[in-house]
């Protein structure tokens, strides 16, 4: 009984070790087929990443060829532009100042009117406009026209007048103005020379003057 029990419980034993043997060798198995499976897919991630690498450096190189084409397009475009004449910006037209013609009609009745409506240059316009007959050489003057005419008129006469210091600039201008529109109906023709430039400051002081006009017998008193 005991050599039987013996030899079966030798026999359990022996399958048992023949049992873990095998499962031993099936994990082994297990292990090594899941290194190799990682393995493969490693592998396979870098085959399938080393395409998209590829095809991100060629697009870096063609990126970076068009952008040397462009620049050298752009530099030879630029020596294009500098060598050629026509590209240089043309410069800005220069304005030329219009000086408005003025009838010897419009002046006398600007000067009447200068006595009645001083520097209120859009009544001295209007003024024109009714008084001074529409020809060819006579155009409707503007509040701005009239008041360019009194501004060159007192630059011109100015420096042949002398006043006070304590009279204002405006009536100065007013009072030589007013009394050269006087002064100037004898001087048909002539220009304001410092001989009659006396005269006409001694006109402004006085109130009257005697001029006489070369060529005429006769003197004038001019009052104001």
């Amino acid at each position: 009984m005991d050599a039987g029990h013996s030899i079966a419980s030798s026999v359990k034993l022996r399958q048992r070790t023949c049992c873990v043997t095998r499962d031993t060798d099936a994990a082994s198995a297990d292990e090594a087929g899941g290194a190799g499976s990682v393995a493969g897919s490693g592998l396979g991630n870098s085959a399938s990443a080393a395409p998209g690498s590829a095809s991100a450096a060629g697009t870096c190189s063609s990126s970076s060829a068009a952008a040397a084409v462009a620049a050298s397009a752009a530099s030879a475009t630029d020596s294009i532009d500098s060598d050629d004449p026509s590209s240089a910006t043309a410069a800005p037209p220069v304005k030329r100042k219009v000086v408005t013609v003025w009838t010897p009609e419009e002046k006398s009745v600007f000067f009447d009117a200068l006595k009645l409506y001083g520097k209120n240059f859009m009544e001295i316009s209007r003024c024109m406009r009714m008084k001074v007959r529409r020809t060819a050489d006579a155009s409707v003057k503007s509040r701005n026209q009239v008041k360019v005419f009194y501004q060159r008129t007192w630059q011109s006469i100015r420096h042949f007048l002398t006043f006070d210091e304590a009279v204002r600039p405006a009536v100065r201008e007013l009072y030589g103005l007013i009394n050269y529109g006087h002064f100037r109906k004898y001087l048909v023709g002539k220009k304001l020379n410092a001989r009659y430039g006396e005269r006409l400051n001694e006109l402004v002081h006085n109130g009257a003057t005697r001029i006489k006009v070369r060529g005429k017998k006769k003197s004038f008193i001019v009052r104001s």
